[in-house]
């Protein structure tokens, strides 16, 4: 039994097209559009952190269907004629203009754009007659997903549009980090709304996964419980029960539950010694934002300098020495994971790492004493 908010397995990965050290270069969603709208929000508000929904999903959004439209118009008409739209609807968002005459000479007026909130979420608001009705509906889902995926990360429209995602994530970090946004947004819009979707859509197994899955699920030996799935104990018997209230029927009891989350790093709840005695001590402390409320809100994350990534004493203060970058700055900074990297590829990761040895060994710790002497026997 297997089960999750969505409903839905991980879609797969599109067949690759890319070389290792592809990168895409964003036209929308660039450093310097952040800074523009932080600068209106400044004037505005006289505070220039960023609403999410208002200030940096609009461009996302532009960004990838900018992808999605061009490889659709290069599918039907070829590399020349997806040049050419591209250009043209690029100058047309650039403008400020309603890009949908450009769409409707492209011969895209009747398609759809992206509902990415729909793509991972496909089973809100329906409800099964049974667990064989939802079964079918999912395996709906999967094989026309694996036909996407089938089409490729660049040739196919959907797989291509979704590798946006994974490849805006360090000009995203360029608004989210370090308490770019509102606190209400980042918690809501950001952490509530956005990462749920993004986390499901920007990156999944190979397609040979899924087919594997698929292939389990009509034999009968997996069975997905249905959306929105819940799990709870059976104290009485000693068991887990797992159920979706949307598909009739669906009421199992376990005898193991095995909790396949990635857990939310939360500096007060590390139950290890090392980060039980730093915080003990005053040596490291919670990243809080300050929001315009007058409210300050605890985000979980380790609080760390923004440049060289010195953790942040009880006090405020760099601590000398010592430096922190990974899951544990998770909250205070976004996707700190060093599954991030890619061959060949300078990620942000990467120069992390970078400043850190940096700024470890640039740092001046005193001689030791000569051997022998009364400083040398006390140390």
């Amino acid at each position: 039994m297997a089960g999750s908010r969505s409903g839905l397995p991980i879609p797969a990965r599109g067949r690759n097209e890319k070389a290792a050290d592809h990168t895409h270069r964003p036209l929308f969603l660039t450093p310097a559009a952040l800074a523009a709208a932080r600068t209106r929000r400044a004037a505005a508000t006289g505070d220039d952190r960023l609403d999410f929904r208002r200030d940096v999903l609009p461009l996302l959004l532009q960004e990838v269907h900018h992808v999605y439209w061009t490889a659709r118009v290069r599918a039907r008409s070829g590399v020349a004629a997806a040049q050419r739209f591209a250009d043209r609807h690029a100058a047309a968002l650039h403008a400020g203009r309603d890009p949908r005459p450009v769409l409707a000479e492209a011969g895209l007026a009747g398609v759809a754009p992206l509902d990415l909130t729909a793509l991972a979420r496909p089973f809100d608001g329906e409800r099964f007659a049974g667990p064989e009705a939802f079964r079918e509906r999912l395996l709906q889902v999967v094989e026309a997903d694996l036909a996407e995926a089938a089409l490729g990360n660049a040739g196919g429209p959907l797989k291509a549009a979704l590798d946006v995602l994974r490849d805006v994530r360090g000009v995203l970090r360029h608004a989210v980090d370090h308490g770019g946004l509102l606190p209400r947004s980042h918690a809501e819009d950001f952490h509530g709304r956005f990462l749920p979707v993004n986390s499901l859509l920007s990156a999944g197994p190979p397609a040979s996964r899924v087919r594997q899955l698929a292939a389990l699920v009509r034999q009968g030996t997996v069975e997905i419980a249905g959306p929105a799935t819940e799990f709870a104990a059976d104290v009485r018997g000693g068991r887990f029960t797992v159920s979706s209230a949307s598909v009739p029927g669906s009421a199992r009891k376990v005898d193991v539950l095995v909790d396949a989350r990635i857990p939310s790093p939360a500096l007060h709840r590390d139950t290890a010694p090392l980060t039980r005695q730093l915080l003990a001590e005053g040596l490291v402390r919670e990243y809080t934002a300050d929001g315009p409320d007058g409210l300050r809100y605890p985000t979980g994350g380790l609080d760390v300098t923004p440049d060289s990534f010195h953790v942040v004493d009880a006090v405020g203060d760099p601590l000398p020495g010592v430096l922190a970058l990974g899951i544990p700055t998770e909250h205070t900074r976004w996707f700190t994971q060093v599954g991030s990297g890619r061959p060949g590829v300078e990620t942000l990761f990467h120069r992390d790492a970078d400043t850190v040895a940096r700024g470890l060994l640039e740092t001046a710790y005193p001689a030791p004493a000569p051997a022998g002497t009364a400083a040398a026997a006390a140390a």
